[in-house]
């Protein structure tokens, strides 16, 4: 079954976005039990749809589904989505509410891909700005001077000044470190990791976006809510976005290496302004 499907012109193509259910696991594609996907085509005067570029996860973290669009007055292209999962853990049941939204995306298209980048407007949000120089962290785990549960990161891990198996963020730790959320780069698998298995409440799993031989470093921009977290990367080439359940009291931040040095850019975190009603 096609759920919530959309059609619209892009910038000279037309997009079909819909969320196909029962695709199969191949690699590391389609793991979260319905996808959201997308199809770059034309549609002709008959209704035909002509396809011209492959079937594409539209994010690739763990709970993103039905997503929609709408046209801003000033003519970008805004996307929402659902942010959970058929049948995925929802904890928030038992205060009687599941179920979230995503935050505002922009879309830009960079040939058969679609971008997606957080929405300019969300600056607002902004409250206070610290700058970190985290530097190298050379096999261990270093605890960030930073706390929250509404917090926004821009940061770069400088790929060729690393030699480390791993490296990147513990995010929503707990003091003793067995609650996390962890995001990292995998330099033997090249991909990009966004691991929950210790997010807390119900949650589990392993999501990740390749990364190529080519590339010196990796630009990202993290939004962790309450019970959220959505990774932007290298400008919006890609995405995850996962619930996490984590206890109110982990709020730590940590940047560890694994098995040699991993290098940090200069990292800017801001506090977000708490809009709960």
């Amino acid at each position: 079954m096609w759920e919530c499907p959309e059609l619209f012109e892009f910038d000279g193509c037309d997009v079909f976005l819909y969320s196909p259910q029962g695709l199969k696991p191949s690699r590391y594609d389609n793991w979260n039990k319905f996808q959201n996907s997308y199809r770059m085509g034309l549609l002709g005067d008959t209704g035909c749809f002509s396809e011209c570029g492959k079937l594409r996860e539209l994010d690739h973290g763990h709970d993103f589904y039905a997503a929609q669009t709408l046209l801003a007055p000033d003519g970008r292209r805004l996307l929402w989505a659902w942010m959970d999962m058929w049948d995925s853990p929802m904890p928030s049941q038992a205060q009687h509410w599941s179920g979230a939204l995503s935050l505002p995306r922009e879309l830009s298209r960079d040939g058969e891909r679609l971008r997606m980048r957080p929405a300019r407007e969300l600056a607002a949000l902004r409250t206070s700005r610290r700058t970190l120089q985290i530097g190298a962290v050379e096999s261990r785990s270093h605890t960030l001077d930073v706390r929250g549960a509404l917090l926004e990161f821009e940061l770069e891990l400088d790929l060729a000044g690393s030699n480390a198996e791993r490296f990147g963020l513990a995010l929503r730790c707990s003091e003793d470190q067995q609650e996390r959320t962890l995001l990292y780069f995998d330099a033997m698998a090249r991909r990009l990791v966004l691991d929950r298995q210790n997010s807390g409440t119900g949650v589990s799993g392993v999501r990740s976006v390749p990364v190529t031989v080519e590339q010196t470093r990796i630009a990202l921009r993290i939004f962790l809510d309450r019970s959220s977290i959505e990774v932007f990367v290298d400008d919006g080439a890609y995405s995850l976005t996962s619930r996490i359940y984590p206890r109110p009291e982990s709020l730590q931040v940590s940047a560890f290496a694994v098995n040699g040095v991993g290098v940090f850019g200069e990292t800017s975190v801001w506090n977000l302004s708490d809009l709960q009603l």
